[in-house]
């Protein structure tokens, strides 16, 4: 049997890391869960409304969390086996479904998909959609641990991300042809 482990904790426990990695280890308040986990907003768009703010698990509470949020929709995924090597190996698994999911909702509020998760026992990982998402938080393909083509992702560990990617700047993104643009 398949175990899920609750996810508020883990959530919460993310929204401060994220938080004292964009306020460069000063605050741990600019992130916080989202309501429903973003199950709001999902809402709001089937009914056409558009609720940017909840899009995702990982709302900001500071205008300072605007900065990655103007840019991904953050989602985070804790359990015991997320499926990673039923992925690789078929396409298939938890992993891929949450990863194909979030791909879906990050295109409709015209923003690049985050997600973060953790399996029982390994390091948390961030997968990110691609080159151009690597370019903006000023990372390479070097540092990927693992690029999955057919997923149109590169995985990066959650520490090497903590570590070496930048903040985005405010009003410039990477569109989703992968061209700059500026708000």
């Amino acid at each position: 049997m398949q175990v899920h482990r609750k996810g508020p904790p883990f959530e919460r426990q993310m929204c401060k890391a994220l938080s004292l990695w964009i306020s460069g280890g000063e605050r741990d308040d600019v992130f916080w869960r989202t309501a429903m986990s973003g199950g709001r907003a999902t809402i709001g768009l089937a009914r056409g409304i558009r609720r940017d703010a909840q899009a995702g698990d990982v709302g900001a509470i500071d205008p300072l969390g605007n900065r990655l949020l103007d840019h991904v929709v953050v989602e985070l995924k804790d359990y015991r086996d997320v499926g990673l090597f039923t992925g690789i190996t078929n396409d298939g698994g938890k992993l891929y479904r949450f990863w194909r999911e979030l791909q879906a909702k990050a295109s409709a509020f015209e923003r690049r998909p985050l997600l973060i998760a953790r399996q029982a026992g390994m390091p948390i990982i961030c997968l990110l959609s691609g080159p151009t998402a690597l370019q903006l938080f000023g990372l390479t393909q070097d540092h990927a641990s693992a690029i999955l083509p057919r997923w149109g992702c590169h995985i990066v560990l959650w520490d090497c991300f903590c570590r070496e990617a930048a903040v985005p700047s405010l009003g410039e993104g990477i569109g989703r042809e992968g061209r700059r643009r500026v708000a």
